[in-house]
């Protein structure tokens, strides 16, 4: 699914996005089992028609409610929609940041940045006290967490960005580090998250687009009445987060179940997942188990559209430690497929992530990333 994304609830002076029926038939044309409509607190709670009245009454919030759970009980689509927000809140520092919150049932209100009034920066909520807002069965996710912030955007805006005491909480499940490019942003967060992961944090990854109605093309206000902007980037699904259930996949409290645990996993396409066999049962990524020792499964799924594989890596971690080591590659086996074990034993206690590199005939290339698994030795 893609965890961030903009419909035409999304509607200011700069931003919009494209209505969430459409939506979700792009979503069903593509093999998209499900998005989330991240769209703009600030602009969730306007008045109909309008970018900077508040509607106290929340109509426009409570319609597209009505719509989504409208659409999601339309048998004639596979793909259904997770309701959802980007809300504005306060870092710990007092800066404006973002985080996707999933199927929340009341809105959250936060206008820290949306420039309905000027020099307006104020948030009700912030990093600490935002999970005494959440539902039982929703979740807080850090939107692209460590994307640089403009020089203009922290004057105006006062954006700022995820700090390591903000990442912090137990209820902050995890960082949506893919946003819509494999920049250089994504490969700096790959290597903040490796080290939150060494230091013993438990932290998810998961992937977006922070598309704006993008299906084929980015387009978007560069300066009002003056540029537009384009670009082969940020586009609806191009970047997924592949979630494993064990039930019924069309279903949204399976889906933020595994989302919570980190039984999940970043891609552009190919699937990649694994597990661990030990002590007569399996254990998906995001599991933490007490034992020295398991066969580690990984199972690789490509195409023709994504490629053969590249590369495939086994990463190990021992927390405490200041790098990851590599405990197995297998590089250029020209196949789409591949299923292997491999035994994995450790003294101390670690993770095992994968990484995973593909190639197509036209020269392009993928990538999957999953969670990692822990293991706790025995003492």
């Amino acid at each position: 699914g893609d965890l961030h994304y903009h419909t035409n609830l999304t509607e200011d002076m700069v931003e919009f996005g494209a209505p969430l029926k459409s939506t979700l038939e792009a979503a069903n044309s593509m093999g998209l089992d499900f998005f989330c409509n991240t769209d703009h607190s600030y602009d969730l709670d306007d008045k109909p028609g309008s970018w900077t009245e508040t509607d106290p009454e929340l109509e426009k919030w409570k319609e597209s409610r009505k719509e989504i759970d409208t659409l999601n009980l339309d048998h004639s689509y596979s793909s259904f929609i997770i309701p959802s927000e980007e809300l504005s809140l306060h870092n710990l520092n007092g800066m404006n940041v973002h985080a996707l919150i999933l199927n929340n049932k009341s809105f959250l209100p936060g206008a820290g940045d949306g420039a309905e009034k000027p020099f307006h920066f104020n948030c009700e909520y912030n990093t600490n006290n935002i999970y005494d807002a959440l539902d039982e069965n929703s979740l807080c996710i850090a939107a692209h967490p460590f994307s640089s912030v403009p020089i203009m955007q922290k004057l105006f805006f006062k954006r700022g960005e995820w700090k390591k005491s903000d990442i912090q909480p137990v209820k902050m499940v995890g960082l949506q580090i893919l946003n819509g490019s494999l920049d250089t942003t994504f490969f700096k967060s790959i290597l903040i998250w490796t080290k939150l992961l060494l230091k013993g944090e438990r932290k998810f990854i998961y992937a977006g687009n922070d598309a704006h109605g993008n299906f084929n093309i980015y387009r978007q206000i560069n300066i009002p009445m003056v540029s537009i902007k384009e670009k082969k980037e940020q586009m609806f699904g191009n970047f997924r987060t592949g979630v494993i259930t064990m039930k019924d996949k069309k279903n949204i409290l399976n889906t933020i179940d595994s989302l919570r645990k980190g039984n999940a996993f970043i891609t552009s396409g190919p699937l990649l997942k694994i597990s661990l066999l030990c002590n007569n049962s399996i254990y998906g990524m995001g599991s933490e188990i007490i034992t020295n020792t398991g066969l580690l499964k990984i199972n690789v799924q490509s195409s023709l559209e994504f490629g053969n594989i590249k590369n495939i890596v086994i990463k190990k971690g021992i927390i405490g430690e200041n790098m990851e080591s590599q405990s197995f590659t297998i590089q250029n086996i020209n196949k789409y497929n591949l299923n292997i074990k491999l035994k994995v034993y450790t003294s101390k206690k670690c993770y095992y992530r994968c990484e995973g590199e593909f190639i197509n005939k036209e020269g392009k290339k993928n990538i999957a990333f999953t969670n990692p698994i822990w293991l706790k030795p025995k003492r």
